[in-house]
């Protein structure tokens, strides 16, 4: 294509129809550790991220020295067969097998501890219940989840142990946790982990009101399942001619669908190179705007991507005509000027304020 880098950001950033996320959270990797009156949670930050980013890249083997005894003994359980060496050999291996690790540079990722949720003490032993951001983002999306974790030292945090959660081995995790602390401390780590955590955390699901809110659930989540199975064809039916009038008008002489196809082509390889052998969950999160304009029905819903690696959402304009179906463009908003370039084909400004008010 002729037209220039900023050109060819704007169609990639006006065809984000999966999901764009609004704010990652910056933590404070930059802790101080002195050799006395050591800040207990200042060493956990400081040795979390660098267990973290061990974690991040695949690398295992350098974390030996965070290994606490209950996440070998967890290890034995998922690996049976397998020597610790041999385990830490498969993980490294599967990592780059997998290209995990054009992921973590394609999204530019990042592991950061976030917030401690509880602490407790059990005779020289600190722990802690954290939870560390895996957050990234390029020019097309932005990953954002927290994941909590399970940090013990029994040297006041000179040295810190951390044990990852797996909700497949939850039973067998409580139990190894009461082989080593009291009942109640047992409980309320596992609680907190696998109960209270999950039950706080979960984002709100919008369920609809009305026949209107039901048909634009339907058509929404069956738009976003055609993305995530590759079905080009039918997304294209599901996105709003809007955005195709203004890209035509931006680009005369390149659009059309030929280039259409090639850039949804890239970017559904990319994501479903990042969701495969995943749980994915589509959910309409809350309705942020509604209204009617001309013989048109408009929404803007929140919605949000789950998968086993992440947790994604995104804002998307809604609009029906008459006896046509809803159809949808995603609206990225820290670049609405975009949104009102695509609306400002049918709506005046006024209007265009009305839709965007939210």
């Amino acid at each position: 294509m002729s037209n220039s880098d900023d050109g060819s950001l704007l169609i990639l950033l006006v065809l984000s129809l999966l999901f764009n996320i609004g704010c990652t959270c910056n933590s404070n990797n930059q802790a101080i550790i002195k050799n006395k009156d050591i800040n207990i949670e200042a060493s956990l930050i400081f040795q979390a991220n660098n267990y973290l980013q061990n974690k991040l890249y695949g690398k295992p083997s350098l974390n030996k020295q965070y290994s606490h005894t209950i996440g070998l003994n967890l290890n034995r359980i998922r690996y049976p067969d397998q020597t610790r060496e041999e385990v830490i050999h498969m993980i490294e291996d599967e990592f780059y097998t997998k290209d995990i690790d054009k992921f973590v540079e394609h999204y530019n990722l990042k592991f950061n501890y976030h917030e401690a949720l509880d602490s407790m003490h059990f005779n020289s032993d600190i722990i802690y219940l954290f939870t560390y951001l895996m957050s990234g983002k390029n020019n097309l999306d932005t990953i954002h989840n927290l994941t909590p974790q399970i940090a013990i030292t029994n040297n006041n945090g000179v040295n810190w142990y951390f044990i990852g959660v797996d909700e497949e081995y939850k039973e067998e995790t409580k139990e190894i946790i009461r082989e080593y602390y009291s009942a109640e401390i047992s409980d309320r780590i596992s609680d907190y982990i696998f109960e209270d955590y999950n039950n706080h955390h979960t984002p709100n699901v919008f369920v609809p009101g009305d026949s209107i809110e039901r048909d634009i659930q339907n058509q929404f989540l069956n738009y976003q399942q055609q993305f995530l199975e590759g079905n080009i064809k039918e997304v294209k039916n599901c996105i709003s001619p809007l955005v195709f009038q203004h890209l035509k008008s931006v680009y005369p002489d390149e659009w059309n669908d030929s280039l259409f196809e090639e850039l949804m082509t890239e970017q559904v390889k990319s994501v479903q190179e990042m969701v495969k052998d995943s749980e994915k969950t589509i959910n309409i999160n809350k309705i942020l705007n509604s209204l009617t304009l001309k013989d048109d029905i408009i929404y803007i819903i929140r919605y949000t991507v789950d998968t086993d690696l992440s947790s994604m959402n995104g804002v998307v304009c809604g609009i029906k005509n008459k006896a046509d179906d809803w159809k949808f463009f995603e609206i990225i908003e820290e670049k609405k000027e975009i949104a009102r370039e695509i609306l400002s084909i049918r709506y005046s400004e006024s209007e265009i304020d009305s839709i965007l008010n939210f």
